[in-house]
């Protein structure tokens, strides 16, 4: 290999592992079971490449747990609804999870409710009206 076609490879595999790095599987997520935990939100980050949701639930014991919620991205969020205020510190929510499949406590966002009875839904989450988020290109809407 000439020196030059070296260079073009070292290039294209720096500019492949950017990618591979930025982004990871869903595998660590017990896609088969859904779970609802409620709380009060410690946190909301309106970040990419997935935003987060903390939320400071009671377990069985009564011990307080933060649980760690990834949603989508926020460019995919807003076309579902979402706003970078939709959900506030020291709000009260259920949020209906797939939880990760090595029983911390924290999961991929299928649904949020609100105090008030306001729906907010994931990309990945299928809505009543039988739409998906906006990644799928169907466009839910904010549910109450």
């Amino acid at each position: 290999m000439k020196a030059g076609q070296r260079w073009a490879a070292a290039v294209l595999l720096l500019c492949g592992s950017g990618v591979a790095l930025a982004h990871h599987s869903y595998g660590m997520f017990d896609r088969e079971n859904e779970r609802t935990v409620s709380g009060v939100v410690q946190e909301f980050q309106w970040t990419n490449p997935h935003s987060r949701l903390l939320v400071l639930a009671t377990d069985a014991k009564g011990a307080a747990q933060t649980w760690t919620i990834e949603i989508g991205p926020p460019g995919q969020l807003v076309r579902t609804g979402w706003k970078r205020n939709s959900v506030k510190p020291g709000d009260k929510v259920d949020v209906l999870i797939n939880p990760l499949k090595d029983g911390t406590p924290g999961g991929r966002l299928l649904m949020v409710t609100l105090a008030d009875g306001q729906k907010l839904y994931d990309v990945v989450f299928r809505t009543p009206d039988g739409g998906r988020g906006g990644a799928a290109g169907v466009g839910a809407e904010v549910h109450k």
